[in-house]
């Protein structure tokens, strides 16, 4: 009978993603494992009971999609209102016959987004 287990040549720090995981950890676990095609997704890092796996491929789209540029220009303001607020604040208190197209703030549609370019 043959002396080989199991254990003499599997892979004991095995990189998953896992069920209730934040974007963050998400996140750090695709940019410390850039050469990993596929993850195991588990349901618990405890029990580590295997539900399938992952292409790496999918985990970066759920992150663009979820956190990524176009959604947060969603969300949240252009920087650049910011800067023109105390600009703005003056058009208001002088009413609107002053208000140009110059003052209201430019949102730049473009994305830089590296999963973004790799659709293109």
């Amino acid at each position: 009978i043959y002396e080989v287990y199991v254990e003499d040549f599997m892979v004991k720090n095995v990189k998953f993603a896992f069920l209730g995981m934040t974007y963050a950890e998400l996140k750090n676990l695709l940019l410390t494992n850039r050469k990993h095609k596929v993850f195991p997704l588990v349901d618990h890092p405890q029990n580590m009971t295997l539900l399938g796996s992952v292409p790496r491929e999918e985990l970066v789209w759920l992150i663009d999609r979820k956190i990524g540029i176009a959604r947060r220009r969603q969300v949240l303001p252009s920087p650049s209102i910011g800067i023109h607020k105390e600009e703005e604040d003056k058009d208001k208190e002088a009413g609107p016959s002053t208000q140009t197209k110059e003052n209201i703030a430019h949102i730049d549609d473009s994305s830089d987004s590296e999963f973004e370019e790799k659709k293109k």
